[in-house]
């Protein structure tokens, strides 16, 4: 999955990591580097396909709730983010959500 945030100085930073924990109303993530807590952030995260059918995309934004550094498997520090708005995309088909 890839991210991306405002930096302190206006200027964009861009980040990958792994998701964990998705649900519509915020996700998990695993990184080497994190937005810091209150920071508005827009990820995209790619599905695998299910057999033929095309693969599921979800487009989010929304603002980091914490920063936590990990101990496990990928990435040295983890974020949650709560999501504002979202678009779940399969194909040419798109499901919009936002509050």
């Amino acid at each position: 999955m890839g991210f991306s945030w405002k930096n302190l100085s206006g200027g964009h930073q861009w980040g990958e990591g792994i998701s964990r924990d998705i649900c519509t109303s915020g996700v998990f993530v695993y990184a080497d580097e994190a937005p810091p807590v209150g920071a508005v952030i827009r990820v995209q995260i790619q599905f695998p396909k299910l057999g033929k059918k095309a693969g599921l995309e979800m487009h989010a934004e929304g603002h980091v709730l914490r920063v936590e550094p990990t101990t496990g498997i990928v990435g040295t520090i983890g974020f949650a983010f709560a999501c504002r708005s979202f678009v779940l995309r399969n194909g040419k088909s798109a499901m919009k959500s936002g509050n």
